[in-house]
Order: structure tokens, then C-alpha cells, then sequence
């Protein structure tokens, strides 16, 4: 009777009318089948089997009561995963009722915990905390207890518990599977990725968890071994869909070499894939091929789409920077289709690209018509709005936009935007609070109004947004920017920094990379960058590339989940933000020889070199974005070119679509190989900033030098830069520095220029007024140009009985409050020499924001005012303290030295001559042209 029993558990197969009928079969029989079906996962036979169990054993002569208890817990087992809940609560309350003792066991405990899991979390969680205090090892609650956490808001609270079941059976299957799940979703990656390397090794014939295995390594930009994944993916099941994540990965990460090959590799699979085909057409056309890109085009059937085929051809014109060509393409396409708006919009933008912004607004306000206002046609009208730096118009834009589509998120913001930059934050802020409802799940709403928020100094706000959403958007770089700001300005940086890195955030792609970057250079002002460290998942490329991010790295060992403090100390402040690159790979894109030769110049030598007349005249071009009329980059670039033409043929030059006055005035040309509009090969190229992206063309102007002038703090980006000018001409960058402080940042040879400075138009005022003691200062009208310690500042000049003007100061009224003698003013575009002259100090400290050199400093230097400012920036390599300027490192010190220049005119007029002189030594004339004479060196690389 035994072996029939044995053999229909086995085999699953039994006729409980039939047993109990026979009355051959014993209680224990009946129990071990509904026992094993239960164990199976075969939850209507296994309730079935219990049901027929329980009946027989009540009809029994001896009833046990305990055993009885069991059947019923087992049946509400069975009744809560076929989703009868009201019927498992029966079962539950007749084995309590039965045996007290038995209903308080584990399985009992665990059976009520699934019933309540539905309706009631948390007593879910006292439940099988209770039946864990009792039976710490039982695996059933266990898993329980690790599987609700996982449904819950805070699955990291369910991580000891998949440990401990690992401990018990380190290979049970669904043991890792919970375990590997409860460190995805609680962003603990590294733990994540150790249990599907475990998973895969249990099961390799199941491609799902390869799948996930990769998409995780993926995530955290772990591409040398996604790559493996992806190739034994490939090995054991054919699979081309990892190999198709491989090269989007790649793509991601800037290595579009990597990502072209795998995608010839895939589209020689899949021949008739358009997409594949599509996108092996751009990398070509990024790569500067148009033509390959064309012919790779060719080969789509007669019956594709026309409409998508024409947008292909458009696309890869754009991307191989052939403006014209994309035009006349999308001109003559679409002539011979019906009407279609993406088609139109790209003609709208091509456009925008050959003939400017404003032709292009009337072909999307057309557009928008035809279209009877659809938002991506609103959106065009804006951004042309945008381009053409027309700020009413813009507002104006965005605000019909947000308007006519009141559930548009992105129009919203730029609308919010728009505001904020015209002066209107409070109408900004006002009216982000009162449509936010409708976007409370969209993560790039939510981001805009943390960084509008802290824009408008509303910093205990902003501070409170970041921590409540933080743990709704994981790896939020704007929350977390926004909240270590909002943090340094509350001094409670050590607090945010506790709550926002209870997850590691990730570090994938070079975008991350620059974020990061930022992050680190705001916690640096702070002296709080050692929170930081030990807080951020690498990707295997970004960890090569940046060597100064493995400070910031998650070790394998540190990645539970409870954050701990870092193992080893590092220099704190400033000292984390400097030589990031020295000894990197990129050191050897950069040229070294070049700068021992120009310093090894004498006077003589200078000269020489400016006055020659033999040989051909020198050609240098000079690149910049030339986006703003009024910008500093583009100020500097033309400056520099009306210096240069002295000695050498210049030309000025736009990698993109500039801004128009530039265009038509004929000052600016842009580049469009395609055309042969072009550098003529040969020359020298100057890039004003290392911020904007070039392309392959540089190949086909095949310059012999290269000079670059890092004058932003983005650090990442000016290497990638200065690799692909590697990459395309073979020619190491000479990079030139706007202040010494940015040299220290890189930690790279390379030349210091200071930005111009007209000294004829700053200058002293020799005319003798009386007046209240006057400190001012001017900056953008932004929250990161204050710090809100200046109020200190201004309070002491009111008790003197001085006035402090502050131009670009409307952003602090919340922030500094009622000041007697304070006015916060709009920022001014002119007027600026009269202004600083009206002064008797110019204060100047920055917030967030560090001045790379400070142009404002050296004009209020030039001008013969005193100046009394922070330690923090590349302005300070000018300023002797004490001798002509103060210099800072605390309010305090800054309140001492402001009063003792309202005490002492006669230390004013010392300290302002001084100054006067210091600023003629060092952007006068001859400063100037030992500068233009390193731009017109014939061969600098040659041994001195």
C-alpha cells in the first residue's frame, strides 16, 4: 500500500474519490499527497487533496486535533495563492480554534502573514518579525519576510533576510533569485550582479536571467564583462538581442567604433532590419562618411516607408555637419509626399541651420496652424525664439505653448524658465507650486523645480523637495546637485549627504561623469567632498578614462546595505579638485614641448617673433560657439582675432549654426564640409574653450597646431575633446589656461592667458566727490554668484554708515532680508565702468559658483577700487593681499577688511593705485603681446 502511495505522489496522479472510497488508504496516505502537490506549486489539486484530507479526518473515530489544526493552515496556504483570501482567514481561525499551539508555529504565522499581506503591510511585517524572533532560521518566513520587503517601499530592509536564506542553501534557486531582486530595487548593484553571475551559473540554459545579467551590468556601465555575457549568451542560445544591447551600450558610452562594428555585425543577421540598417548609416555619418552613410541607405527596399526613408537621408546629412546638403534634401523630398509633420518640423530646422532662426519661425508657425497648434510645432517657434536670444519673444513662446497644452510638462518649465531669467522668479515659482500636481511622477518636472528652487534662493525648500523625491528617482544627479547646494548654503551637508547616498548612485556614461564632477566641486567648497567617497558605482570605461573617480568608488566589500564611512581619509576641500588628470592617458594628447619653448623666450626673442616679415603670412582660425552678440567666450575670440590681425591672416569660425548678426555680418563662417566650407588646410586652429563638440572634418584641415583654452570648469568634457583631436589630426592639443587655479585643476602643461581687460575704457575716476562709503559689485542675477554669508558684509557697511549697491542681487531678497543702506539691482549690460568707478570697494564672493578667473575683479582692479574678495577663485593670482586688494577666507576676515578701508581713504587711494598698476602689468600691452607672440611660434615642438 506504502509503494502505491510513494508511486502516485511521484508521479502525481490519484483519484481521491477512489481512495477514500476503498477505505484502504491511511490519513498519513491522503496528507503526504497533498503535501507534495502543495511543495509543486500545484495549488487547486493540492487545495482539492487538503479538502478531502481534512473531511476524512474529522470522519475519523480519533480526530487529532493538532494534526487537524496543520491540514487547515496548509489548505489557507493553498487558498491564499489561488487568491481566495476570505476563505484562507476561515481556514486560519478553525486552526486556531483547534490548536492554539499550532496556529502560533511558524507555518501558521506564515499563512496568517499572506492572508494580511493584501490589506496590510505592516502588520504583515510584525507577523513574521514575530514568527522570526521564535524560529530565526526558518526559511519559509524567511523568504516570506524578504519577498514582502520587496513589494514595499523600502526593499533594502529585506537584504538580511536573503542573506541569511543564502547562508542556510547558498545554491536554492529561488533563495538567489530574491536575493539578486531585493539588491536591484534597492540600488545596491554590485551585490545585484554577484547574484545572477550565481543565477546564471545555476541555470546557464535559461536566457532570461543572461538577459538580466546584462541589462544590470549595462546599468552601471560594466561593459568589458557585458561584453562576455554577451558573447556566451550568444555561444549557448544564439541570442542576437544581447549583442544588440552590447552596441547600444557602446553607443551610450561614446565608443562608437565599438557600437558600428557589432552593428554591421547584427545587420549582416538581420538583413532586413531597418532599424540596423538605419543606424549603421549614422555611425558612418558621425564618422564623417556621408557617402557610405548614403549607400548603406541605398540597399532599403522600393516598399519602404517614403516618408521614414526621407528623414533617414536627412538625418545623416545633419549628423556628418552637411547643413546644406540636409536641406536641399529634405526640400526636394518632401515635395512628393503628403503632407507629414515630422517631415516638416526637420525642414523647419534645416532650415534654421542654412538661413537662420528667424525664416524658420515662419515655417513652424505654419506649421502649427496647419496643424491646428500641435505642441511640437509650439515647442519649434520657441526654440527659434530661443536661438535668436530674443528673451521677450521667447517668453512669449513658451508661454502659449504651456497655455494652449496645460499638460505639457516640457513647455511648462521653459515657460517657468523664460520667467525666472526675465526677472520674474516669484511668478515662476508660484506657478510651478500650482501645476506640479499634475506632474508629481515626472521625473524632469521634478528636477526643473529643484533647480528652479534653488535658483530663487529658497534653499530650506529646495533642501526638503530633495530629500522626500530622492528616493523616487534614483540616480537624480539635479536632486542631488540641487540638494548639496541648498545643504552648503543651510550647513547641513553632512545630513543630506546620510539620506541621499542610502543608495549608491551610478556613474555609467561620460554624462554622469560631468555630473559627478559638478557634484564634487560644490561638496569641495563645503569641505564636505569626503562624503563623497566610497558613494558611486563606475563603469568599467569611466573608471579608466577619469582615475581621479576611483576615490569616489564603491568597493565590492562596501556594497551592503548600510553605507559606511570610507576606509581611507583623503585630502579634503579644494585639494580633491586638483591634477585630475595628471599621469592619465590623456597626458599624452597634450603637448608638453611647445610651453618650454615659449617660456625659454626672451624679450628680444618676443619681439623678433612680432615684428618678422619674411615668409608667408601665418593663418590662424579661431573657433568658438559664437552664440551670444555679448557672451565671454565669444567676446575673447573676437578680441583675439582683432589682436592677431596685426601678424596674420584670421578667420573666425562656428562649428554649428551660430547666432545670425554673426552670420550676416560675414564675421563668422560655419563649417560645412560637404560644400568645402572649411579651414583651408594648414593653418593654426585656436578653440575658444574646450566646451563645444567639432567633428571628423578636422581631419581634412589637417592643421599644424592645435590650441585650446580651457576657460569652463568641465573638466570631462575637455578631454574627450582633446582626444578626438587626437583621434582625427595626430596633433597633441596646447592647451592655454584663463588662470593659474584652472592649470592646478588639470593638472597639464599649458600657457596662462588672462582674459582681455580694455584698460581704456576701465580707468580710474581722478575727480573728487563726496559721498557715503559705497562697496559694490555686479554679476549674473543668479543665486550661485552670492553667498548668503554677504549679507554679514553689507550689514556692517549700513552700521558704518556706508550703502553697499549690488547689481544682479534681486535673485538674494529672500535670502539676505531687510538690509538698511542694501539695494539689489537687475543686472545692467552697460554702463559698467561709470558703475564700478562710483564705488569705494568691490566686494566680490561667490556662492556654488567658482570664478575661473573673474573678468569683474580685474575691470574693478583696472578702474583703481579697492577690492575685497574670497580666496575661491582665478582671480586671486592677481591680488598681493593686503598690498593692492584684500583677500579672504571668512566672513569675518571680510568684515575686518572692509572696515578698515571705511576707516582709512588714505588706504583706498594706496590700495587702488596699486591695483591700477597691477592690472596694467598684467593685461597692459606688453603682457598682451608676449600672448599673441606664443599664437604666431612657427614651430614650437622644435627642440630649444
Amino acid at each position: 500500500m506504502q509503494i502505491a502511495i510513494l508511486l502516485m505522489i511521484n508521479q502525481s496522479v490519484f483519484n481521491v474519490k477512489f481512495l477514500r472510497n476503498a477505505g484502504r488508504i491511511h490519513l498519513f496516505g491522503l496528507a503526504a499527497i497533498a503535501f507534495s502537490l502543495q511543495r509543486r506549486s500545484r495549488w487547486s489539486e493540492a487545495r482539492t487533496a487538503w479538502k478531502v484530507t481534512i473531511g476524512f479526518d474529522r470522519a475519523s473515530a480519533v480526530a487529532d486535533p493538532e494534526a487537524l489544526a496543520r491540514f487547515h493552515i496548509n489548505l489557507a496556504t493553498c487558498e491564499c495563492f489561488l487568491g481566495r483570501f476570505v476563505e484562507a482567514a476561515s481556514n486560519l481561525r478553525a486552526a486556531h480554534l483547534l490548536s492554539k499551539t499550532v496556529a502560533r508555529q511558524p507555518s501558521g504565522i506564515l499563512a496568517l502573514a499572506r492572508v494580511t499581506r493584501k490589506n496590510d503591510h505592516q502588520e504583515t511585517l510584525r507577523l513574521l518579525y514575530t514568527g522570526l524572533s521564535d524560529a530565526p532560521h526558518d526559511t519559509a518566513l524567511l523568504y516570506e519576510m524578504g519577498s514582502v520587503c520587496l513589494d514595499g517601499t523600502h526593499p533594502s530592509l529585506g537584504i538580511p533576510y536573503a542573506s541569511r536564506l543564502l547562508e542556510i542553501e547558498p545554491t536554492n534557486r529561488s533563495f538567489v533569485l530574491l536575493a539578486a531582486d531585493l539588491a536591484e530595487r534597492s540600488g545596491y548593484l554590485v551585490a545585484a550582479i554577484a547574484h545572477l553571475r550565481a543565477l546564471v551559473a545555476l541555470s546557464p540554459e535559461e536566457l532570461e536571467l543572461h538577459r538580466r545579467l546584462m541589462s544590470v551590468l549595462a546599468s552601471i556601465g560594466a561593459i568589458d564583462e557585458a561584453r562576455l555575457v554577451a558573447r556566451k549568451a550568444f555561444r549557448i542560445h544564439n541570442d542576437l538581442i544581447l549583442v544588440h544591447w552590447l552596441s547600444e551600450l557602446y553607443t551610450k558610452g561614446g565608443n562608437l567604433r565599438e557600437a558600428r562594428l557589432l552593428c554591421r555585425f547584427l545587420l549582416r543577421r538581420w538583413p532586413h532590419s531597418i532599424w540596423h540598417r538605419k543606424r549603421y548609416a549614422e555611425y558612418l555619418a558621425i564618422g564623417g562618411d556621408l557617402n557610405r552613410a548614403d549607400g548603406a541607405l541605398a540597399t532599403f527596399s522600393d516598399d519602404w516607408n517614403a516618408s521614414d526613408a526621407l528623414r533617414a537621408l536627412y538625418k545623416v546629412a545633419t549628423l556628418a555637419h552637411a547643413r546644406q546638403e540636409a536641406l536641399k534634401r529634405i526640400e526636394v523630398g518632401k515635395s512628393g509626399i503628403p503632407f507629414d509633420i515630422e517631415i516638416e518640423l526637420d525642414h523647419g530646422y534645416a532650415v534654421a541651420d542654412v538661413r537662420g532662426p528667424a525664416q524658420a519661425a515662419l515655417i513652424f508657425d505654419r506649421i502649427s496652424v496647419l496643424t491646428r497648434f500641435d505642441a511640437r510645432a509650439l515647442h519649434a517657434i520657441a526654440h527659434m525664439a530661443v536661438r535668436q536670444r530674443d528673451a521677450v519673444a521667447t517668453l512669449a513662446a513658451w508661454q502659449r505653448a504651456s497655455d494652449v497644452h496645460p499638460d505639457d510638462a516640457y513647455a511648462l518649465r521653459e515657460y517657468c524658465r523664460s520667467l525666472f531669467e526675465s526677472g520674474r522668479g516669484r511668478r515662476a515659482m508660484a506657478l510651478c507650486e500650482q501645476r506640479s500636481f499634475g506632474f508629481v511622477k515626472d521625473k524632469a518636472f521634478v528636477e526643473f523645480y529643484a533647480w528652479l528652487s534653488t535658483a530663487a534662493g529658497r534653499f530650506k525648500a529646495t533642501l526638503a523637495l530633495c530629500i522626500d523625491r530622492l528616493p523616487g528617482f534614483p540616480n537624480s544627479w539635479q536632486l542631488l546637485e540641487s540638494g548639496f547646494i541648498s545643504a552648503g548654503y543651510l550647513s547641513t551637508t553632512a545630513e543630506f549627504a546620510t539620506i541621499a547616498f542610502e543608495v549608491p548612485f551610478v556613474v555609467a556614461t561620460r554624462g554622469d561623469v560631468l555630473r559627478l564632477y559638478t557634484v564634487m566641486r560644490v561638496a569641495a567648497l563645503s569641505d564636505h567632498a569626503r562624503l563623497l567617497i566610497g558613494r558611486f558605482h563606475l563603469g568599467t570605461r569611466v573608471r579608466h578614462d577619469h582615475r581621479w573617480l576611483a576615490r569616489f568608488a564603491v568597493e565590492e566589500q562596501r556594497d551592503s546595505h548600510e553605507p559606511q564611512e570610507p576606509a581611507t581619509p583623503l585630502a579634503l576641500g579644494t585639494a580633491l579638485t586638483q591634477s585630475l588628470y595628471r599621469g592619465s592617458r590623456f597626458e599624452a594628447m597634450v603637448a608638453h614641448r611647445p610651453i618650454r619653448t615659449f617660456e625659454a623666450l626672451s624679450d628680444p626673442a618676443i619681439a623678433d617673433l612680432l615684428t618678422e616679415k619674411s615668409g608667408p603670412r601665418r593663418t590662424i582660425h579661431i573657433f568658438s560657439k559664437f552664440e551670444q552678440t555679448r557672451g565671454g567666450s565669444e567676446l575673447h575670440a573676437l578680441d583675439l582675432a582683432e589682436r592677431l590681425r596685426a601678424y596674420a591672416t584670421v578667420e573666425l569660425w562656428a562649428p554649428d549654426m551660430c547666432h545670425t548678426a554673426f552670420v550676416e555680418s560675414g564675421t563668422v563662417r560655419v563649417v560645412d564640409p560637404w560644400i568645402g566650407q572649411l579651414p583651408s588646410p594648414g593653418g593654426i586652429v585656436v578653440l575658444v574653450g574646450l566646451y563645444f563638440d567639432l567633428g571628423p572634418w578636422m581631419r581634412l584641415i589637417a592643421p599644424h597646431r592645435v590650441l585650446g583654452l580651457y576657460n569652463t570648469f568641465e573638466a570631462p568634457t575637455a578631454m574627450a575633446r582633446i582626444e578626438t583631436i587626437f583621434e582625427w589630426t595626430g596633433l597633441r592639443t596646447e592647451l592655454i589656461y584663463c588662470s593659474d587655479m584652472m592649470r592646478t585643476e588639470l593638472g597639464l602643461p599649458g600657457v596662462f592667458e588672462p582674459s582681455p581687460t580694455d584698460l581704456d575704457l576701465f580707468f580710474p575716476d581722478t575727480t573728487v566727490t563726496t559721498r557715503p562709503f559705497t562697496l559694490g559689485r555686479h554679476s549674473r542675477d543668479v543665486v550661485e554668484k552670492h553667498h548668503p554669508e554677504d549679507a554679514a558684509i553689507y550689514r556692517a557697511v549700513s552700521a558704518g554708515r556706508g550703502r553697499s549697491i549690488v547689481l544682479g542681487g534681486v535673485c538674494m531678497q529672500e535670502t539676505f532680508g531687510p538690509i538698511t543702506g542694501l539695494d539689489l539691482r537687475s543686472t545692467i549690460s552697460s554702463g559698467i565702468p561709470d558703475f564700478i568707478r562710483s564705488l569705494d570697494c568691490y566686494f566680490y564672493r561667490t556662492g556654488t559658483w567658482v570664478e575661473p578667473w573673474g573678468r569683474v575683479v580685474i575691470e574693478a582692479m583696472a578702474c583703481g577700487v579697492p577690492v575685497v574678495a574670497h580666496r575661491l577663485g582665478g582671480y586671486a593670482q592677481a591680488i598681493e593681499s593686503g598690498v593692492n586688494g584684500f583677500l579672504f577666507d571668512d566672513t569675518e576676515e571680510a568684515v575686518q577688511q572692509v572696515k578698515r578701508l571705511m576707516d582709512d581713504p588714505d588706504l583706498q587711494k594706496e590700495i587702488g593705485l596699486k591695483a591700477r598698476n597691477s592690472a596694467e602689468s598684467l593685461v597692459g600691452p606688453t603682457a598682451m603681446q608676449r600672448i599673441i607672440a606664443y599664437y604666431l611660434m612657427e614651430n614650437p615642438n622644435q627642440e630649444i
